[in-house]
Protein backbone atom coordinates (compact mmCIF):
# COMPACT_ATOMS: atom_id res chain seq x y z
CA UNK A 1 0.00 0.00 0.00
CA UNK A 2 1.38 3.38 -0.97
CA UNK A 3 -0.94 5.33 1.27
CA UNK A 4 -4.18 7.27 1.25
CA UNK A 5 -4.67 9.74 -1.61
CA UNK A 6 -4.17 13.30 -0.33
CA UNK A 7 -4.36 12.05 3.30
CA UNK A 8 -0.82 12.04 4.74
CA UNK A 9 -2.28 12.00 8.28
CA UNK A 10 -4.26 8.80 7.58
CA UNK A 11 -1.25 7.26 5.85
CA UNK A 12 1.01 8.02 8.82
CA UNK A 13 -1.56 6.50 11.20
CA UNK A 14 -1.80 3.32 9.11
CA UNK A 15 1.76 2.69 7.90
CA UNK A 16 4.60 2.78 10.40
CA UNK A 17 8.00 4.39 9.62
CA UNK A 18 9.44 0.99 8.62
CA UNK A 19 6.68 0.51 6.01
CA UNK A 20 4.61 -2.04 7.95
CA UNK A 21 0.82 -1.81 7.74
CA UNK A 22 -0.92 -1.47 11.10
CA UNK A 23 -3.79 -3.97 10.86
CA UNK A 24 -5.10 -3.63 14.40
CA UNK A 25 -4.31 -7.26 15.18
CA UNK A 26 -2.28 -8.14 18.25
CA UNK A 27 0.01 -11.10 17.69
CA UNK A 28 2.72 -13.16 19.30
CA UNK A 29 5.75 -14.53 17.45
CA UNK A 30 7.63 -17.61 18.65
CA UNK A 31 11.39 -18.09 18.34
CA UNK A 32 10.62 -20.31 15.33
CA UNK A 33 8.78 -17.43 13.62
CA UNK A 34 5.26 -18.78 14.14
CA UNK A 35 2.81 -15.87 14.26
CA UNK A 36 -0.41 -16.25 16.27
CA UNK A 37 -3.13 -13.59 16.28
CA UNK A 38 -4.31 -13.32 19.89
CA UNK A 39 -6.48 -10.19 20.03
CA UNK A 40 -7.68 -7.06 18.24
CA UNK A 41 -6.69 -3.51 19.07
CA UNK A 42 -9.99 -2.10 17.80
CA UNK A 43 -13.03 -4.15 18.76
CA UNK A 44 -15.86 -2.38 16.92
CA UNK A 45 -16.77 -1.95 13.28
CA UNK A 46 -18.88 1.18 12.72
CA UNK A 47 -21.35 0.51 9.93
CA UNK A 48 -24.23 2.88 9.07
CA UNK A 49 -24.68 3.98 12.67
CA UNK A 50 -24.30 0.49 14.13
CA UNK A 51 -21.36 -0.51 16.30
CA UNK A 52 -20.72 -4.14 15.44
CA UNK A 53 -18.38 -6.35 17.44
CA UNK A 54 -16.64 -8.85 15.13
CA UNK A 55 -16.95 -11.46 17.90
CA UNK A 56 -20.76 -11.13 17.77
CA UNK A 57 -20.82 -11.77 14.02
CA UNK A 58 -18.41 -14.68 14.45
CA UNK A 59 -20.66 -16.19 17.12
CA UNK A 60 -23.69 -15.73 14.86
CA UNK A 61 -21.88 -17.36 11.93
CA UNK A 62 -20.94 -20.34 14.08
CA UNK A 63 -24.63 -21.09 14.67
CA UNK A 64 -24.99 -21.97 10.96
CA UNK A 65 -24.80 -25.77 10.58
CA UNK A 66 -22.42 -25.61 7.59
CA UNK A 67 -19.81 -23.32 9.18
CA UNK A 68 -17.00 -24.84 11.27
CA UNK A 69 -15.07 -21.65 12.08
CA UNK A 70 -15.26 -17.95 11.29
CA UNK A 71 -13.25 -14.74 11.57
CA UNK A 72 -14.65 -11.26 10.95
CA UNK A 73 -12.61 -8.15 10.20
CA UNK A 74 -13.44 -4.56 9.32
CA UNK A 75 -12.56 -3.48 5.81
CA UNK A 76 -13.47 -0.53 3.62
CA UNK A 77 -15.92 -0.61 0.72
CA UNK A 78 -15.36 1.37 -2.48
CA UNK A 79 -17.31 4.29 -1.01
CA UNK A 80 -14.98 4.39 2.03
CA UNK A 81 -17.61 3.00 4.42
CA UNK A 82 -16.25 0.48 6.93
CA UNK A 83 -17.94 -2.90 6.42
CA UNK A 84 -17.57 -6.29 8.09
CA UNK A 85 -15.91 -9.06 6.06
CA UNK A 86 -16.11 -12.70 7.15
CA UNK A 87 -13.78 -15.57 6.44
CA UNK A 88 -15.39 -18.95 7.06
CA UNK A 89 -14.33 -22.58 7.17
CA UNK A 90 -16.93 -25.05 5.93
CA UNK A 91 -17.99 -27.98 8.06
CA UNK A 92 -16.51 -31.23 6.79
CA UNK A 93 -19.04 -33.21 4.81
CA UNK A 94 -19.90 -34.84 1.49
CA UNK A 95 -19.86 -31.59 -0.52
CA UNK A 96 -16.77 -30.19 1.19
CA UNK A 97 -13.98 -29.43 -1.26
CA UNK A 98 -15.99 -30.08 -4.41
CA UNK A 99 -16.05 -26.45 -5.49
CA UNK A 100 -19.86 -26.47 -5.69
CA UNK A 101 -21.83 -23.66 -4.12
CA UNK A 102 -23.77 -24.31 -0.94
CA UNK A 103 -27.41 -25.19 -1.54
CA UNK A 104 -28.40 -23.03 1.45
CA UNK A 105 -26.50 -19.75 1.19
CA UNK A 106 -24.91 -18.73 4.50
CA UNK A 107 -24.71 -15.17 3.10
CA UNK A 108 -28.48 -14.82 2.77
CA UNK A 109 -29.01 -16.50 6.11
CA UNK A 110 -26.49 -14.17 7.79
CA UNK A 111 -28.06 -11.02 6.30
CA UNK A 112 -31.44 -12.08 7.66
CA UNK A 113 -30.08 -13.13 11.08
CA UNK A 114 -27.86 -10.07 11.50
CA UNK A 115 -30.65 -7.69 10.45
CA UNK A 116 -32.96 -9.29 13.01
CA UNK A 117 -30.26 -9.06 15.69
CA UNK A 118 -29.26 -5.41 15.20
CA UNK A 119 -32.66 -3.97 14.27
CA UNK A 120 -34.16 -5.36 17.48
CA UNK A 121 -31.36 -3.82 19.58
CA UNK A 122 -31.89 -0.25 18.30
Amino acid sequence: MLGYLNRPDATAATIDPDGFLRTGDIATVTADGVVTIVDRLKELIKYKGYQIAPAELEALLLTHPRIADAAVIGTHADDGEEVPKAFVVRQAGPSSGTGRSWSSSPGGWLRSSACDRWSSSR
